[in-house]
């Protein structure tokens, strides 16, 4: 008897682990969950420039005595069909718009969308500088909220003008999946222009006053179990419209213990990469254009993915010292190799060089090998730089003038400076964009 049931839990078991492995080979399908704000992705923003057709509207108070109409495009790829299909827009023109925003056709409608947000920007007659937003897309000003701030500003009275303009809802209509649909956007308007010279191509002088800058802070995140390990999925677009397609979708997965940043140097997914898991590889096949699902397509097994992330092995590379001698990893074996992408422009970096020194006077000795990767306009003057902050360790130069893709930088994918990446004996990246102090930590146990 007790060998029966014994027998009947192991093919239980085994009928268990193949379903889950059925499930897992068919690919996966992960609901994905509204969250405000940016999540662990850089912040994006678009400025309103003069809209180039004739608006109509109605209902601008009485009391703004100057102003300008912008708008923001939900569904630009809708605008670009109609130019065309109106003969504003020539064949060749749209089929570069096709190719650069990966534009499907069939997705697009001729019938009229209304996709655009309206704003107002403008100066009172007690001379505040004014902005409202057509958050019902009535094309009338008159019943909605007047945002008031005074003008002129310096860039930190901006910045206070910035964070206090709240987060609005504004109707619009999109073409999904073959449906014109009534849609909600979150939207945040901004007339904060930093230190920047906008140029705005236009003869208007009063257009040329008004700046307004526009985000829409709202990304996905999910979760999904492989072999109970329960990972987070990340999931943003450009933050300049609520809808997902291929050019413009971020994907980060990960373990619930490693919440990933790109401000810190971590790189996204796009979709049609490949996404390794705990030693399986999936294929980031789709993001729904609302972005309440992502499909990834099961690939199979593999222990040793090639990538620039964590937990990736690096892809070989051959770089060129400050004395342009030839760099490998393989010159390094059983070391770990932490490279550190700084500039003598980058104050962060010099800030950071008494850390580093620190570091690695305390493990150069063991299995360690710190090589600074300057990212600089001028060898000579690095390797000067390199000597009189007594850096002494292994240096390569990437010339910020001359990059052909195929530099440190552009393998590596570094957009934030400094950035540093850590890889073990085998080759594997088990720390990007750490702290010192994590970087520490980890060498300490790999020489405990």
């Amino acid at each position: 008897m007790r060998k029966h049931i014994i027998r009947k839990l192991t093919l239980l078991i085994g009928l268990i682990a193949i379903i889950g492995c059925a499930e897992r080979d068919s690919g996966l399908e992960i609901t994905l969950n509204e969250s405000e704000g940016f999540g662990v992705f850089f912040p994006s923003q678009s400025v309103l420039m003069p809209a180039r057709e004739e608006l109509s509207y109605t209902g601008v108070p009485e009391n703004i005595v100057e102003y300008v109409v912008r708008t923001i495009s939900m569904q630009p790829e809708q605008d670009f069909w109609m130019s065309y299909k109106k003969g504003d827009m020539s064949a060749e023109q749209f089929g570069n718009l096709m190719t650069h925003f990966e534009i499907d056709t069939l997705l697009l409608t001729d019938k009229a969308v209304n996709h655009k947000v309206k704003i107002l920007i403008g100066t009172n007659d007690q001379g505040k500088r004014v902005i409202i937003p057509d958050r019902n897309n009535d094309r009338d000003f008159s019943n909605d909220e007047v945002f008031e701030y005074d003008y002129p500003l310096d860039i930190e009275k901006q910045l206070e003008v910035h964070n206090a303009l709240p987060v609005i809802d504004a109707e619009v209509q999109l073409f999904v999946e073959n449906e014109l649909i009534d849609h909600t956007v979150k939207l945040v308007l901004s007339p904060y222009e930093r230190t920047s010279r906008i140029t705005y191509h236009t003869a208007s002088d009063t257009e040329k006053k008004y700046h307004l800058f526009a985000s829409m802070p709202v990304h996905r995140q999910g979760s999904v179990k492989i072999d109970n390990v329960t990972y987070t999925v990340h999931v943003a677009n450009d933050f300049r419209g609520p809808l997902y397609n291929g050019s413009n979708t971020r994907v980060f997965i990960s373990p619930d213990s490693i919440m990933p940043a790109q401000i810190l140097g971590d790189i996204p997914h796009s979709v049609g990469e490949v996404i390794n898991l705990d030693g399986v590889d999936y294929k980031i096949e789709s993001v729904s254009p609302l972005g309440g699902h992502i499909r990834l397509g099961y690939l199979g097994e593999n222990q040793r993915p090639s990538g620039i992330a964590e937990g990736y092995f690096v892809p070989e590379f051959i770089a060129a010292t400050l004395e342009q001698e030839k760099f490998r990893l393989d010159d390094y074996p059983d070391k770990y190799i932490l490279l550190d992408f700084w500039g003598t422009w980058c104050n962060p970096c010099i800030r950071l060089i008494p850390d580093l020194k620190k570091l690695n006077a305390e493990f150069k000795d063991a299995s360690f090998q710190l090589v600074g990767v300057a990212y600089d306009n001028d060898a000579e003057m690095v390797s000067e730089f390199v000597k009189e902050n007594e850096m002494d360790w292994v240096h390569l130069f990437v010339d910020r003038n001359q990059r052909d893709g195929g530099s440190l930088v552009d393998v590596f994918q570094v957009t934030s400076f400094p950035t540093k990446i850590l890889i073990n004996p085998s080759g594997k990246i088990v720390a990007r964009g750490r702290g010192i102090d994590e970087i520490r930590a980890i060498l300490q146990e790999a020489n405990s």
